[in-house]
């Protein structure tokens, strides 16, 4: 029997992509297979209306532990609605189809050995990721490319395992190095 699974987060975090390409198994939010919906939502206090507001709602839809669509509408300083629609081929992930108001763009992805090894963005902005790995099968390397132009190196080292590691980030205009800022 499948569950559903609906959380209401007073403060919602958000996670950042660990040196992972891309989040679409249900074990990359800390859920069973077995879950088919997961809802998150941020609030905060107004005190001119004395009541709590909504600033963020994520609502996961997973079909077999594998996140099928998801729908975000956030209320900060502007209204943003979207929603990823996840195509899979062989149990890979083969796309993210992302639909707003005003766009829709699509993600492709290339494996090669069972992982990423190339992520395609086209929409108003056009993007290719080309992503290297180590040995031991961690990723070591990502070089960005915006709209045909060398936008950003990043490499990843020191894994302890994979929510701990240094990840190096070079950032480029006109196939000039920028910055450089580090994360542990």
């Amino acid at each position: 029997k499948m569950k559903k699974l609906i959380t209401l987060v007073a403060v919602f975090v958000i996670t950042l992509t660990n040196a992972q390409i891309a989040k679409y198994k249900a074990a990359d939010f800390n859920l069973s297979a077995d879950v088919t919906k997961y809802e998150e939502q941020e609030f905060y206090y107004d005190a001119g209306q004395n009541k709590y507001q909504m600033t963020n709602k994520r609502t996961i839809y997973l079909n077999k532990g594998l996140v099928s669509k998801i729908e975000s509408k956030m209320n900060y300083f502007i209204y943003v609605e979207s929603t990823n629609t996840f195509n899979y081929k062989n149990g890979q992930l083969e796309s993210i189809v992302t639909a707003t108001p005003d766009e829709v763009s699509t993600e492709k992805f290339s494996y090669k050995n069972g992982k990423i090894v190339e992520r395609q963005k086209e929409g108003s902005t056009n993007s290719k990721s080309v992503y290297e790995y180590d040995a031991k099968g961690n990723l070591s390397k990502e070089t960005v490319h915006e709209d045909g132009v060398l936008a950003k190196k990043i490499t990843y080292s020191n894994f302890t395992d994979k929510n701990s590691y240094f990840k190096k980030t070079s950032n480029y205009y006109n196939d000039t190095e920028q910055g450089t800022y580090e994360e542990i």
